[in-house]
This record gives C-alpha cells, structure tokens and sequence, in this order.
C-alpha cells in the first residue's frame, strides 16, 4: 500500500511518531491482547520464553522428510504447551490428486495450502498438517505448526467461537503472546475456511490475515507488556517486520507513560 493512500490518513501520528497500524487496528490488537490474558493468564505471556530461530531452540539436524518433521513438530508442541500425544501429524503431497487421497480434510478452495488444521471427530485427534513443500524449509513449517497448533488450543479447547469473525487474526496474535511470534511474523501466510470429510477445518497459503505492519505493532505490544524496551530478540525479526516493530516501539515509548523507560 503506498504512503498517500486515504487509508493512511487514519494512521496515529504523534511527538513524531508513528504508528504502522491505524487506530481502530491497534484498538483490536489491544482488546485481543486483553482477551488472550483472560483465556491464558498474564503470566503466560510474562513467563513466555522468546523462541528464536537458532539451534538452541532447534538443535536437531532436519531432515526434509516426514521423520524430519516430526521431530520438529515435538519440539513446537513443547513451546506450546501442547501434548504430542493429543493431536495428530500428516504431511500434505504436493500433487493434489494425492492431497485427496491421503487426507480426511482437504480444502478446494485453495490450491495450494501449506498448512492444515482439522477439528477431533468422533474417536479421531485433531489433526495438524504441513505440505511437503513448506517441510522443505524448517522455520517456514513452524510458523505453519505453530497456527495450527494454536487452533488446536482456542478451538480443540473451546476458547473461542470458530466463527467468530476475527478468529483467525486472533489466532495469529495468540502465536504472538505464546512466545512463538517471530515465526509467525516472519511468514505472512493466508488461512481459509474449508468444509469436507471432517466437515470444518482451516487451511493456510501465502500471504496474510495479518499483515506485516499489524504484527509489527502486535510484537510492540508484547514487548511493551513485557516491560522489554530493547528486546534482544527483535534482531531475529525479518529487516520488513522490524521497520514496523520500532515505528511502534518508538510510538508506544512516547505515548504511553506506563512504558518502561
């Protein structure tokens, strides 16, 4: 979106500063944020240990197959807090053909989806699912497995109403105040409604229900609640993202007085 678009006029400009999202955007981002605090507790979200795209979250060698994946998708359980054994793992074929033989829960709407969340049915887990293709790249599949997963939390645990209207957002923000936000800005992904076999679930492309500028506020939140005024780990965030964190970290810094200084 260019600069001198109407939309744009909206953004929140003060001391300086500007904010990268305009003011009914950070409005929701902070309702979201008190409502995550309620289904979660504040000290989830004080407690969260940052986890970084670097060996010391993920020592492991990868391999680019399902064995692979695999050991990538206990580890993200763990940082989520989820039970390996409470949910399933499947990887997504390429070819389509293929995606609809081997998956209960298969989305037509988009025709190429990298990710897969599919609800327990009857004696069935929940079923999380990465596409071959995205298991090709390790960080990419964790933003993937890190969705998902939260879908499993909000939505397995009915935390949320699955149709609610912002519920995927919401979803992507949840990743945020677990600690697992810096995959989940680094990719901009798309997720999309699909009924089939299991009748609903939600499928995830490329590009994104929240965008670059919306994570980048939503970062500056989580720092900011966390009282971090210099987050080390802000160094991981992609060059795109970290422009919007520190528009927002500058604006929170002049515009709230309960900023850490």
């Amino acid at each position: 979106m260019k600069k001198n678009h109407p939309k744009y006029k909206d953004l929140i400009v003060l001391f300086g500063a500007r904010l990268p999202v305009d003011e009914k955007t950070k409005a929701w981002i902070d309702r979201s944020f008190q409502r995550l605090e309620m289904l979660f507790g504040k000290d989830r979200m004080l407690c969260a240990e940052i986890i970084l795209p670097i060996d010391q979250y993920f020592p492991d060698k990868y391999e680019k197959n399902e064995v692979g994946l695999e050991v990538l998708f206990r580890r993200v359980c763990e940082y989520m807090g989820v039970a390996r054994t409470t949910v399933e793992l499947s990887m997504i074929p390429d070819h389509v053909s293929e995606i609809k033989e081997h998956l209960p829960a298969w989305s037509g709407q988009s025709s190429e989806p990298v990710g897969l969340y599919s609800p327990a049915e009857h004696e069935e887990l929940p079923l999380v699912s990465v596409r071959e293709s995205t298991a090709q790249e390790p960080m990419v599949a964790v933003a993937v497995m890190a969705h998902e997963l939260a879908h499993v939390i909000l939505l397995g645990e009915n935390l949320i109403d699955a149709e609610g209207k912002d519920m995927e957002p919401f979803t992507d923000l949840a990743t945020v105040y677990l600690g697992l936000g810096i995959f989940s800005a680094n990719a901009a992904f798309r997720y999309q409604r699909h009924e089939t076999y299991r009748k609903k679930g939600w499928s995830v492309s490329k590009s994104g229900y929240l965008s670059e500028e919306q994570f980048g506020y939503a970062l500056a939140k989580f720092a900011f609640e966390r009282g971090e005024r210099k987050p080390e780990w802000a160094k991981h965030l992609a060059s795109n993202i970290r422009i919007h964190f520190n528009d927002a970290v500058k604006w929170l810094a002049k515009n709230d007085s309960k900023y850490p200084g």
